[in-house]
């Protein structure tokens, strides 16, 4: 059974207690765990974020200090790319949340329905295109393509730099053997030492890359056509 690490924020005690309880026999009717973490206050979910990873986050909108459109707009300003489910028994404020990319909204007078449909689109998102990777501490993670940002050859080492929190990951194995495994998930070689997922590539220049964590690695020039043509190629498949 796959476990998800979810966080829940609303300033409703009551409303706490009850939707994550709800929330946790909606994970397991779908075959899945939750372990959720609640938060009355979206500076207190803040302050988690900055040490802990979420699968998602569930947040009411209507909260009176600093709602949950302002959190999720946080959050996207800082390049964090949690998925955002909205509580709310406000409909006429989900155009609203649209600012903050939200993965879904669950509306609470419908809260058993919603809630389902939520789920089921999370844990099929969850559940695309993993690969394993050899850690230098010997261990086997799992590795979700899609967070990575790209890959940089560090001496002996390579290192993956996620979306998230600026989250990096050292792991034991050569850049020419996670191109392999890469290649099929949207990423390009573009230098002898770096590889890059074309999902975050914001621009292509004659000698570098820019990410869209405004980050710049450089292009090889020998590579550059083969750069340009494989990300146009990726572009018109749309990744696939």
């Amino acid at each position: 059974m796959k476990v998800f690490s979810i966080a829940m924020c609303d300033d409703s005690s009551r409303a706490l207690t009850a939707f994550s309880v709800a929330l946790e026999n909606v994970f397991e009717k779908c075959g899945a765990r939750a372990l959720i973490d609640t938060f009355s206050s979206p500076a207190a979910l803040e302050r988690s974020m900055s040490e802990k990873h979420y699968d998602a986050v569930f947040l009411d909108i209507e909260m009176p200090a600093a709602d949950g459109i302002t959190l999720g707009k946080n959050l996207r300003t800082a390049k964090d790319t949690t998925r955002i489910i909205y509580l709310s028994g406000r409909e006429d404020r989900v155009f609203d949340a649209f600012v903050a990319h939200p993965f879904g909204f669950i509306r609470k007078n419908s809260f058993a329905n919603d809630s389902v449909d939520a789920v089921r689109s999370l844990l099929a998102s969850c559940s695309v295109k993993t690969v394993e990777i050899g850690t230098y501490t010997n261990d086997v993670v799992e590795v979700d393509p899609s967070a990575v940002v790209y890959v940089e050859n560090v001496k002996d080492r390579q290192l993956f730099h996620f979306a998230e929190n600026a989250r990096t990951l050292t792991v034991k194995s050569t850049l020419g053997r996670l191109e392999d495994l890469l290649s099929p998930y949207g990423f390009i070689r573009v230098h002898q030492g770096y590889i890059v997922n074309h999902d975050y590539i914001s621009r292509l220049d004659n000698t570098s890359v820019t990410l869209t964590n405004g980050e710049i690695v450089p292009v090889s020039r020998r590579k550059l056509g083969e750069v340009r043509k494989k990300f146009m190629s990726l572009i018109d498949k749309g990744g696939e």
